[in-house]
């Protein structure tokens, strides 16, 4: 099997973006890089990519920077964007360079996520906006702790880490994590923290380093 490159710099997005893939694509090799110069090392040290997923803002590129260079290496027609800001007036360009298409990275469910990469992989193009009824649709409630525990998971925090961070026990962190996954309809701690941006109910810009 040809491999997937995922660009992206969001440590949270890409986990989620592996679990996906582990599901749907068990036996489809999986890079991941994080910055414009990583990601074009991989793509110079090949050229032979099943998709590639690229986020517009990354360190060292931004807007359709280096989407322009992976026009200018041949490879536009096996890459999609996946990115957290939906630009209309950037997809008649990438359109016309011949890319595969445009995903909002925050709107679209988790479950439904596997459609989409198995339609990408299989090269059909996908132009999806932004839905304002996805950013609409109900929201879980959570307490303000348990929003705090949430921030800490995107922050990739053990659970030693959460309570001492918090100034609570280590098994009121995992009560709450357990409570958090039912009010979420999550199986992990990534897919509770994908659920939770996907409702906005945390933002990456808000969380730590």
């Amino acid at each position: 099997m040809k491999p997937v490159l995922v660009i992206e710099d969001q440590l949270i997005v890409s986990d989620a973006l592996k679990m996906v893939f582990d599901l749907v694509f068990p036996d489809y090799p999986l890079r991941v890089v994080h910055t414009r110069d990583q990601a074009l090392a991989a793509l110079q040290e090949s050229h032979d990519w099943s998709l590639i997923l690229l986020d517009l803002q990354i360190p060292g590129a931004t807007g359709l920077s280096f989407a322009e260079e992976i026009r200018q290496l041949g490879l536009a027609g096996r890459c999609a964007i996946h990115s957290g800001t939906y630009r209309e007036d950037y997809t008649p360009t990438l359109k016309e360079w011949g890319f595969l298409g445009y995903i909002p990275k925050n709107d679209v469910p988790l479950d439904q996520m596997g459609n989409v990469l198995a339609k990408l992989v299989a090269g059909q193009q996908l132009w999806l906006q932004a839905d304002p009824a996805l950013v609409a649709q109900p929201r879980a409630t959570l307490t303000t702790r348990q929003l705090q525990v949430v921030r800490q998971l995107a922050v990739r925090r053990s659970t030693d880490e959460i309570a001492a961070k918090l100034g609570i026990s280590k098994g009121r962190v995992n009560n709450m994590i357990e409570t958090i996954k039912v009010e979420l309809g999550a199986d992990n701690r990534t897919a509770i923290v994908v659920k939770a941006l996907q409702q906005n109910l945390i933002f990456l810009q808000e969380l730590e380093a």
